[in-house]
């Protein structure tokens, strides 16, 4: 009779811990695996890290590119701004770093927040295969579907900060280009206003 308690109480304890787990959705599986990792090496379910999320970016980044370096600050603070605005947003980065320790270093001495594929997983030339990844920075941003909302949205970020989030989600959402951040980085310069001289 004890057996049977016994065993009735571990089954409902593996039924209640799977039940609280969050499973990766096969888009998910396909481009990321089980599994990420921080900047500290620790490896992290991907279910629970962006299975409810609403937009995932993906990073293509790497320390050895002065523009990476200078775009990941303004990526970092973006995402602190949405994770204050409990905005469900998440980014996954994927390295083009020469070595596993060169990853990890660019992630510790950027204050990298996010997750990362691990620097030996297959998904990492697949994923830069899947989205033509041609240069970095690249920022390729995806609804909850997999489905691709922008295939840069470096731009979007660095013209409308926290806002670009809600531009996401927006059913009329237009990428932004390089153009436009010259644009708005460039304004046009008007004329300045000449007064009509007065007749004597």
């Amino acid at each position: 009779m004890m057996k049977r308690w016994m065993m009735w109480i571990l089954l409902a304890g593996l039924c209640m811990g799977l039940y609280g787990q969050t499973v990766p959705s096969a888009w998910l599986q396909e481009h990321f695996g089980t599994s990420l990792v921080k900047a500290n090496g620790a490896s992290v379910s991907v279910g629970p890290a962006l299975g409810q999320k609403r937009v995932v970016g993906i990073y293509f980044s790497a320390h050895w590119c002065p523009p990476c370096r200078a775009f990941t600050p303004k990526l970092v603070e973006f995402h602190q701004e949405c994770m204050k605005k409990n905005y469900s947003f998440e980014v996954v980065f994927v390295s083009s770093d020469k070595t596993a320790k060169d990853m990890a270093g660019y992630m510790k001495e950027t204050s990298m927040p996010w997750l990362a594929v691990p620097f030996t997983a297959k998904q990492r030339q697949a994923l830069m295969q899947k989205y033509v990844v041609r240069g970095i920075p690249t920022l390729i941003i995806l609804d909850h579907t997999g489905r691709v909302i922008s295939r840069d949205g470096r731009w979007d970020v660095q013209i409308n900060g926290v806002k670009a989030f809600l531009r996401w989600l927006a059913p009329d959402y237009k990428p932004l280009t390089y153009q436009d951040y010259q644009k708005k980085a460039t304004p046009e310069k008007t004329a300045p206003k000449t007064r009509k001289g007065r007749r004597k």
